[in-house]
């Protein structure tokens, strides 16, 4: 993908910090399989955040 939707590129920052939130909130609750999900799920999304941003 060369020229990515703005909004596509702002959702998905949101959705990185979203899940960075719920990470830190789960660990300090000491709630280990939420804190895996979020974890898996922040690094899907920051990995789609860097596929969408990087340049070729």
């Amino acid at each position: 993908m060369n020229n990515p939707n703005g909004f596509r590129v702002w959702l998905t920052v949101a959705l990185c910090a979203g899940w960075a939130i719920l990470l830190i909130l789960f660990l300090r609750r000491a709630n280990w399989p939420l804190v895996v999900i979020s974890a898996i799920l922040l690094i899907a999304y920051c990995v789609r955040l860097y596929g969408l941003t990087r340049r070729e």
